[in-house]
């Protein structure tokens, strides 16, 4: 009996492989979508993603090779573009999930307020 579930518990397992490495794919193309829709520069967009994995700013600094004060800049040119004004509130919004994006909406509701008060003046 257990030459014969072992090929199977082997099938059953590669396949919980593939399906958890499809849902990281997933993630990080909405990730990246939902960085892209901020408009972000090519350098924010990295201090993002590091963020974004639990990084320092003394980490980021580190592994970009920038001074810790710059990162705090692009941080905050972050937070100012995705209307936000701490980092665990970028967090929540940017790791939201698909099924609950109320948050991620949010900045799309603003913008679309703000160009419209630009419109007018």
């Amino acid at each position: 009996m257990n030459e014969q579930t072992s090929p199977l518990r082997f099938a059953v397992a590669q396949l919980r492989a593939l399906l958890r490495k499809d849902r990281q794919s997933a993630a990080m193309t909405r990730q990246r979508q939902r960085l892209e829709a901020l408009g972000l520069t090519p350098r924010e967009t990295t201090v993002a993603q590091l963020i974004l994995q639990q990084c320092s700013y003394q980490d980021i600094a580190e592994r970009c090779q920038l001074a810790p004060r710059t990162v705090q800049f692009h941080a905050s040119n972050i937070f100012r573009k995705a209307y936000v004004t701490r980092r665990r509130e970028f967090e929540r919004i940017m790791l939201a999930d698909e099924n609950c994006p109320e948050p991620y909406e949010r900045i799309a509701r603003i913008r679309t307020t703000e160009a419209d008060v630009g419109k007018q003046s």
